[in-house]
């Protein structure tokens, strides 16, 4: 089965919205933010896997693990995107060669078929991870595990955690923000959590259309009233904003 993706947030360099694998010129500020639009960016494709969303692709090249560091974009940052909050940093590695690490772990459970177990490294480019090793470096992926000095250039492939809550009526009255298992993303007020279902007043976001993705996970309810079956809720994140 296709992992779930996701289109949302872009490299941001000096806090102007940049493409995608651009080169590192050594000296702006880098983030990860959300697109407004700006001539050819568009917005990072992610993929859903071991509980993350994982960059297809490399995000921004030339960079060196300490120019990361800088910005708490290796080992992790809170940023919002679209009026929800993830953490954003690279991707575990291991410390040292062997160690059982999360991108082995993702690759597993990616599975065989899908793009993540046929990146060209050596073509597309190595990546940083978040540890550091005993001796003070940081490792690549550059088909297999290597450690490199911080200082030196690679390249940036993040991994995003959503910041997420555990609903409860102890949350009646504030505004979240859920995701369906098939990506389908509800904004709105809670009024109450059932055993079944979670009950929203004031929808802002809705999905639209009659996919049987969506009538098993959403039902209006009317005047801006929703239910939305839990089984189906990947996750539920606080909104904070449009």
């Amino acid at each position: 089965m296709a992992l779930l993706e996701m289109q949302i947030g872009c490299l941001a360099l000096n806090g102007i919205p940049a493409r995608q694998g651009k080169a590192y010129d050594g000296k702006s500020t880098i983030d990860i933010m959300a697109p407004i639009g700006v001539g050819n960016v568009k917005p990072i494709r992610w993929a859903w896997v071991y509980g993350l969303w994982v960059a297809r692709s490399l995000v921004l090249t030339e960079v060196s693990w300490d120019q990361l560091n800088q910005y708490g974009l290796a080992t992790g940052k809170e940023v919002e995107i679209s009026g929800v909050k993830y953490q954003v940093r690279c991707p575990q590695l291991g410390a040292y060669d062997g160690q059982p690490n999360e991108w082995d772990a993702i690759l597993k459970d990616a599975g065989e078929r899908d793009p993540f177990n046929s990146f060209n490294y050596m073509l597309e480019g190595r990546f940083w991870g978040s540890d550091t090793c005993p001796d003070g470096w940081h490792p690549i992926r550059e088909g297999g595990w290597a450690p490199r000095e911080g200082y030196l250039a690679a390249n940036f492939r993040p991994v995003m955690r959503p910041i997420i809550i555990e609903p409860d009526n102890s949350w009646t009255g504030a505004t979240l923000q859920v995701l369906s298992k098939n990506g389908e993303a509800i904004v709105g007020v809670l009024d109450e959590v059932g055993d079944y279902d979670l009950l929203l007043s004031n929808v802002a976001r809705a999905p639209q259309g009659k996919r049987k993705s969506v009538q098993s996970f959403y039902r209006s309810l009317g005047k801006k009233r929703a239910a939305l079956d839990r089984s189906q809720v990947l996750y539920v994140q606080e909104y904070f904003s449009a």
